[in-house]
Order: C-alpha cells, then structure tokens, then sequence
C-alpha cells in the first residue's frame, strides 16, 4: 500500500534516540529518584539529569510517556485488588472494627460531610422561610431587564414585596 503526500505530513515526527544513560536515567525516575539517585546511578551529575528534564523535549516526552504506563500498570493493579479489599472491609466492619468503619465513610465521602440539622422552629418563622423560597424562584424566572446594575439594585427590593406577598398567602390558607 502506498503513502499519498498527504498521509507522510500526518504521520508522526520521527524523534532522534535517546542515550543510553537518557534512557536508564527515565527508568529511574519513573520509579520516583529524585535526579541525585538518578545520575550517581547512570554515572552523570545531578545537573546533567537536571537539564535532560527541563531543556530536552524529546527526554520530557520519553518521561512522560514511562510515566503514563507506570500509573496505567499501578492502577491496573489497584483494581485488581479491589474485590480483596471490600471483602477484607467487610470482615472487618463484622468484627465491629471502628476504624475501618470511620475509613469506609470516608472514602465514599459522607464521613464528617454531613451538616447538622437546621431551619427554623418557629411555624411563623418556617412560613417566612417558605414564602423567601417562593419569592427567590419568582424572580429567577423572570428575564433580566438588560441592565444587570439595574436587576441587581431592584432586585432585593422585588423579594422583599413578594415575600411579604407570599407570607400573606400563606397565613390566610393555614386555619387556627
């Protein structure tokens, strides 16, 4: 099969080799050296490493590609311990083990993220709630005037007449 003119420009940039200690030096580092493990392994120094990272494209790119399979590999292999992990979970949460349990609602994000119950305790207080809430959904569906100084000033004043206006309402269909 033949390559068009067209094809070639599209096809990917063929990027000169890396060295030898470029390539052992991206093998350290993706495994989490820092650039002084790094080069007294490959035999450079530290600047050398250094530069490969910060001024060599081709070496960034080869970095982060390693990287990429890295993470890629370690989370194939999270995953497969899943199913251990939920089932050790479970053994524990059994034996009534508090902090696993504590970790467990915390992971699905509801540990500590709940608020206290709130609102008012007055009924007089709940009805003034209520017809707030009527009233802010009021204004929201209107459409702007198109001149938003103007909507935010007017604003504050249209939801305290409609909440007074909703209040009234509200107080003349509760019976005593």
């Amino acid at each position: 099969m033949s390559i068009t003119e067209a094809n070639k420009t599209s096809q990917q940039i063929q990027l000169p080799k890396l060295s030898v200690e470029q390539l052992n030096a991206i093998d350290i580092l993706v495994h989490g050296k820092t650039d002084q493990e790094t080069a007294q392994v490959v035999g450079v120094a530290r600047e050398t490493v250094t530069r490969w990272r910060n001024d060599n494209p081709h070496f960034a790119a080869e970095l982060n590609r390693q990287r990429r399979v890295v993470w890629g590999a370690s989370h194939d292999k999270l995953r497969a311990l899943v199913g251990k992990a939920v089932t050790t979970l479970e053994v524990a949460l059994d034996a009534q083990d508090s902090k696993v349990a504590i970790e467990v609602l915390k992971a699905v994000g509801i540990y500590g993220q709940m608020d206290p119950p709130s609102g008012p305790e007055d009924a007089e207080l709940v009805l003034w709630h209520w017809a707030r809430e009527l009233a802010d959904v009021a204004i929201r569906k209107k459409a702007p005037s198109g001149n938003p100084t103007l909507d935010l000033l007017l604003r504050d004043e249209q939801l305290a007449l409609l909440t007074q206006q909703n209040m009234k309402s509200l107080l003349e269909g509760i019976s005593p």
